[in-house]
């Protein structure tokens, strides 16, 4: 016999030893679903339980009442504030209103003659 036959029968003769094995009792096979079962439904609630924890915290932190509101103090803010024209920060030589002093383009045709191409 060469090495291939050798390992053909040990793993025949494992499998045969697997099928000739004494089957367990039902009781016993019975006893281990139920455990699963039970442990199954177990997990199964503690989840549910720590979910509606999980909910009942969230929801207690998103309707907590504000203490107080803060309000801004409108006259300490405009003390402490000041602001410049867009138009004055990009055009400092020109210093002038761009949204108020737009000049009037000139119009390169009428506006019923059309295009000039």
């Amino acid at each position: 016999m060469n090495d291939q036959d050798q390992q053909l029968q040990k793993m025949l003769s494992r499998a045969q030893k697997q099928v000739d094995a004494v089957t367990p009792p039902f009781v016993s096979s019975f006893a281990a679903a139920e455990q699963s079962l039970q442990s199954a439904s177990r997990r199964r609630y503690f989840g549910l339980g720590a979910t509606a924890a999980i909910m009942a915290v969230s929801v207690g932190l998103i309707f907590k009442a504000p203490n107080e509101m803060a309000y801004v103090d409108v006259d300490a803010f405009m003390n402490t504030t000041h602001w410049v024209a867009p138009s004055d920060a990009l055009l400092p030589a020109r210093q002038f209103d761009i949204y108020h002093e737009v000049p009037r383009l000139i119009e390169s045709t009428e506006p019923l003659d059309g295009a000039l191409l």
